[in-house]
């Protein structure tokens, strides 16, 4: 391991107070702590904090005239691309923009689809790089091959954007999304904070209230302030600055909150970026509004209508089809559309209004049955409590 990288927050304030005039510039948030402050400052972001901000004056950064633009891609069944391809026909057809598209990948990536990417940017004249990450999984994940219970192996790639990308600031995108305006608009927004995203209020409605407390209790999560991490405006200059340590917190906070999160890498960026984001307009991360869907970023968030899953005559549908017939995986649209009715037989959405209806009508025998899981919820809880309390006894008892 290198010897100067900073291996806790006092190490890396200790430096940062007595930075060159080479690393002038760089935004330093010491970290002050009220009634725990003799805590071990390694895991800083698990707990409340008040922060003050010391700038030390330079010269602004060169701006960066191209859009650059990062999409995650681990496609083992060699289908995952497609919507990758979607995601950049949609953002080429929107934009005027000079734009370059980072693609993180790994061994999974063909060289079929590589080409088919690369085809992509030279018919809209715009440019697109790889980046293999192979080498750099180990770094994410102690067990990679087991990272399949709570996020694909694909969602932990934005955690090496700051270290694997040298511009000052970029723009992640997920793969199940549709680009339906010019993301100049989203590029050009000023960003002082360490990310830009846009208030995920589905997700948190969905939580159950008990859990909520629980979360915000154990992990300081804020459910009023919970973004979704599919479409993220970085300031990779000061993430790299300010938060040297973003992999080995991961690591952290997957050992300690498993049972609490519902979804490992956003619920981790929720709370270790927690008081340093933007929250944008919800056009920059339209995840509810499907009929309306002029100059915004469709974000396809929900699983039960997917388009590719259960297709309903909505124009955010439409759109995604007909972006995939104009992208470069135009000629697999038939065997997309037949997978959905082969695989998916009851996925009609009138089918499924049927099945609601039937479930409204249950019997009372299973309704106590429900009752009866509802109890094993509460025993799961409290189980998630004791563990926290017990973490915390520990860290109490470590020495410094």
């Amino acid at each position: 391991m290198d010897a100067t990288v900073p291996k806790t927050m006092r190490d890396f304030l200790s430096k940062s107070q007595g930075l060159p005039s080479s690393d002038a510039g760089a935004r330093v948030f010491q970290t002050t702590y009220g009634e725990n402050s003799a805590m071990d400052e390694d895991a800083f972001f698990f707990f409340q904090r008040n922060f003050k901000e010391t700038v030390y004056p330079s010269e602004p950064e060169k701006e960066d005239r191209v859009v650059q633009v990062a999409l995650s891609v681990h496609d083992p069944l060699g289908g995952y691309s497609r919507h990758a391809g979607v995601v950049m026909t949609s953002l080429f057809s929107n934009t005027l923009s000079q734009v370059n598209i980072t693609i993180l990948h790994d061994a999974t990536l063909t060289q079929d689809n590589r080409h088919r990417f690369q085809r992509t940017a030279e018919r809209w004249r715009q440019t697109v790089s790889f980046i293999d990450v192979s080498e750099h999984i180990p770094q994410l994940a102690k067990d990679p091959d087991k990272i399949t219970y709570a996020f694909s192996r694909g969602a932990l790639f934005r955690l090496l954007i700051p270290s694997l990308m040298a511009h000052p600031k970029a723009i992640y995108l997920d793969c199940d999304i549709v680009v339906n305006m010019d993301i100049a608009d989203l590029w050009s927004l000023p960003l002082e904070t360490a990310l830009a995203a846009v208030k995920d209020q589905a997700f948190t409605a969905a939580l159950r209230p008990r859990l909520k407390k629980i979360r915000k209790w154990a992990m300081s999560y804020d459910p009023e302030n919970y973004f979704n991490s599919g479409v993220l405006l970085m300031n990779l200059s000061r993430v790299r600055a300010v938060y040297p340590l973003l992999i080995s917190e991961f690591f952290r906070f997957c050992e300690r909150y498993s049972l609490l999160t519902e979804m490992m890498d956003q619920d981790f960026l929720n709370v270790f970026f927690r008081g340093d984001v933007f929250f944008l307009d919800k056009r920059f991360n339209n995840m509810l509004e499907y009929d309306r869907i002029g100059d915004s970023i469709l974000h396809l968030t929900d699983a039960s209508s997917r388009p590719w899953k259960t297709p309903r005559n909505t124009p955010r549908d439409r759109l995604f089809w007909e972006t995939l017939a104009e992208s470069e995986w135009g000629d697999t649209l038939m065997d997309a559309l037949m997978a959905v009715y082969d695989n998916k037989p009851l996925s009609s959405y009138r089918t499924l209004d049927c099945l609601k209806l039937l479930l409204q009508r249950l019997p009372r025998r299973l309704k106590i049955e429900a009752c009866v899981n509802g109890c094993f919820a509460l025993a799961k809880d409290m189980l998630i409590v004791l563990k926290e309390r017990r973490c915390r006894a520990e860290a109490k008892r470590a020495p410094f």
